[in-house]
């Protein structure tokens, strides 16, 4: 538990300074320059949190990742971190969207009518394909990434972690 606390505190810093607009706008480009940014950014902190991309059945079930979203019926894509359980095949606990909204949990009971209204108009139903490797991840499909969120993904390839710590246990 202590590196998802130590995670998510990266993660709030990371997100002080960024431009909710511009990062949906980024998502959907053609460049998407900023949104590669931020992407990179979140999974920096993940591997240097973690030790590691690669997330084997752990002691810690509850893992936060980043993550790209894509709306089933929209197409628009956007980042976010998604809560998945490493002990159950990467199965999905929790999203947590990045909109000009600000940042959206879908399962907090406080969302106003238009927060819940732009969710379902723009990403739900929705898709999501997170940096890291879940051992045994049967929930994400790999084997179909659209073009926009393949070059978001592919820009954190090679992310090794800044500092020496040790990568997390477990059995694979």
């Amino acid at each position: 538990m202590e590196r998802q606390k130590k995670y998510v505190a990266a993660v709030n810093h990371i997100l002080k300074g960024l431009d909710f607009r511009k990062l949906e706008n980024s998502c959907n480009s053609y460049e998407q320059t900023y949104a590669k940014e931020v992407l990179c950014k979140l999974h920096q902190a993940f591997v240097d949190t973690y030790g590691t991309d690669f997330l084997p059945h752990s002691e810690e079930p509850y893992v936060s990742m980043p993550a790209v979203l894509r709306g089933k019926k929209s197409g628009d894509v956007t980042l976010g971190l998604v809560v998945v359980d490493t002990t159950c095949a990467g199965e999905l606990v929790d999203t947590v969207l990045f909109t000009p909204m600000g940042i959206l949990d879908q399962r907090s009971g406080m969302l106003s009518n238009s927060e819940k209204r732009y969710l379902l108009h723009k990403y739900i139903p929705y898709d999501y394909w997170y940096t890291p490797e879940v051992a045994g991840d049967i929930h994400v499909n790999f084997e179909y990434i659209p073009s926009r969120v393949h070059s978001l993904l592919s820009s954190c390839s090679e992310i090794i972690p800044l500092d020496r710590i040790p990568a997390m246990s477990g059995v694979c």
